[in-house]
């Protein structure tokens, strides 16, 4: 990941914390912009360094839950996230369950309108991941050309029926 697109994801980071304070009545973020982008910062460090661990120790009930565990998850990092720094504060589970999902939704908002799309597991691939870089390759067989067969198709004349539909004398 370059700096670049590390900047941005902590400023998409800053925009949904500020954004959770805002609609959800039990998070509080200080009002600084300082501290809203140091709680980015920490929320994007619990959710590369610790996040994985419990997804792949809750894995069983991923699965079983369909998903739905994911949501729990999330929630669980942004408490962990108000617990490691003073500039945050959520009230509660249910409070982190709301702030976890408004915060996902900014973040596919943002990602919409930047048009960014992470066709390739959220490696910073280009739209249409891996094979939207990927060149043909010639074919050794023909001699460095590709032969596509294609069927020739005879259509009749515009207005003209077809003969096997024609109902004529």
């Amino acid at each position: 990941m370059s700096v670049r697109n590390l900047i941005i994801r902590l400023l998409i980071n800053a925009v949904g914390l500020v954004v959770a304070a805002n609609l959800v009545s039990g998070i509080d973020l200080a009002p600084g912009f300082l501290d809203v982008v140091v709680v980015a910062a920490v929320f994007g460090l619990v959710n590369a360094l610790i996040k994985p661990i419990v997804v792949i120790l809750s894995f069983p009930f991923l699965i079983l839950s369909l998903g739905l565990m994911a949501f729990v998850i999330n929630a669980g990092m942004l408490l962990l996230t108000s617990h490691f720094t003073n500039r945050l504060a959520v009230d509660g589970f249910v409070a982190a369950l709301l702030g976890s999902l408004v915060i996902s939704v900014v973040g596919v908002l943002a990602g919409l309108i930047l048009g960014k799309d992470d066709g390739g597991g959220g490696r910073g691939r280009p739209a249409g991941g891996r094979c939207a870089r990927r060149r043909s390759r010639p074919n050794s067989r023909s001699g460095g050309s590709r032969l596509i067969l294609m069927a020739r198709i005879r259509l009749p004349p515009s207005g003209a029926v077809p003969s096997d539909h024609n109902t004529g004398p």
